[in-house]
């Protein structure tokens, strides 16, 4: 990560993003929010903790107060400006993942432990800072080991859900067309994102058989993208929620009716990779 010219701040992406945050609030409940960003700053702040020496930037305390404010204040043009100048004045991917977004989140859950912050400043600026982390992301993706010439994928039911037989049906085709299928049924929210982010599948897919756990796909999806941000993600639901309803709230890539055009399209793709 501390090759600068391997990385891109996406701008299109962070705005996308920003708005899907955006429609979480006024779609699910204080409750359910509450976990959420409480999942962006926890996992956000552990960044730092989960890496290798050498040791992580420390970005200037008067510099991390800006950031901070900015997100705060509802102003992330002026955040993104700020992360914009550290880069061009050479300060490294790395750098800002650690020594900004990290430390900004730090900052963030002391500042609401506090009581320092509303809870609408934070969930705003939590969703600021998880945008910035789906923007500035690899220009190109490097596969995990021994996964240049394999099509991967992880199946898992969504946690909570206690039906695992569409998700096994769907995992016993896609291996009978090629695929290297990791199935894991019944997995609680926390081990279920620790099996994604060392397996690094090319995609996780995701079972979602009833309407009352989308705010639970929700919050995995979330943990998903922050923990393992190049694996994309399929939702197949077998019309538990509508295709509209869950992209409205979930960050998810692809939603699916049935299998068979999961797998139609998920294979199209795979082909485009050179994963055949």
């Amino acid at each position: 990560m501390d090759d600068r010219g391997n990385f891109i701040l996406d701008q299109d992406l962070f705005v996308q993003t920003s708005d899907l945050f955006a429609r979480k609030q006024n779609a699910l409940s204080p409750e359910i929010l509450h976990d959420l960003a409480r999942s962006v700053i926890t996992r956000a702040a552990s960044l730092t903790l989960a890496q290798d020496p050498p040791l992580p930037h420390v970005a200037p305390p008067e510099r991390l107060k800006a950031f901070c404010d900015h997100l705060l204040s509802d102003d992330p043009d002026a955040g993104l400006a700020l992360i914009r100048q550290e880069r061009r004045d050479g300060l490294s991917a790395r750098d800002v993942y650690f020594g900004y977004i990290s430390a900004a989140a730090r900052r963030l859950g002391t500042l609401w432990e506090e009581d320092a912050v509303t809870f609408a400043q934070v969930t705003t600026a939590s969703g600021y800072l998880y945008a910035m982390l789906r923007a500035l992301r690899p220009a190109r993706r490097d596969p995990a080991p021994g996964s240049a010439s394999r099509k991967h994928a992880l199946f898992a039911n969504v946690p909570g859900e206690d039906h695992g037989i569409g998700v096994s049906m769907a995992a016993d085709l896609f291996r009978r067309e090629g695929w290297d299928i990791d199935l894991h049924l019944g997995l609680g929210h926390n081990d279920l994102v620790d099996r994604i982010a060392a397996a690094r599948p090319e995609i996780v897919g995701l079972s979602l058989s009833s309407p009352e756990r989308l705010a639970a796909l929700t919050r995995l999806c979330v943990s998903i993208r922050l923990s393992a941000p190049e694996t994309l993600i399929a939702v197949a639901g077998s019309g538990a929620a509508d295709e509209a309803r869950v992209r409205q709230v979930a960050d998810v890539d692809y939603v699916f009716s049935d299998v068979d055009a999961a797998q139609a399209q998920l294979a199209r793709l795979m082909h485009m990779r050179g994963r055949d």
